[in-house]
């Protein structure tokens, strides 16, 4: 697995990608985080939906139902 980050932008988190073989090819999936940024478990606690970013870009966002912060994908 590698580990991407939008050019080092504390706001955006690090996403771990990884390889699904589908038969012929592999694909390249985006894996959810796991905690939002007040650390937080983020599975069955949030809301995925996409938006715009603060850099302006639509991204996938991860929302915290516990305390609301967001965490954007790349």
């Amino acid at each position: 697995m590698a580990e991407f980050t939008h050019d080092g932008d504390p706001r955006f988190a690090s996403f771990p990608f990884s390889t699904v073989p589908t038969g012929k090819d592999a694909e390249i999936v985006e894996l959810a985080p796991a905690e939002c940024p007040n650390g937080h478990r983020l599975k069955g606690n949030m809301q995925v939906s996409q938006a715009k970013a603060p850099d302006d870009v639509m991204r996938r966002c991860w929302e915290c139902r516990t305390c609301g912060a967001t965490t954007w994908g790349v």
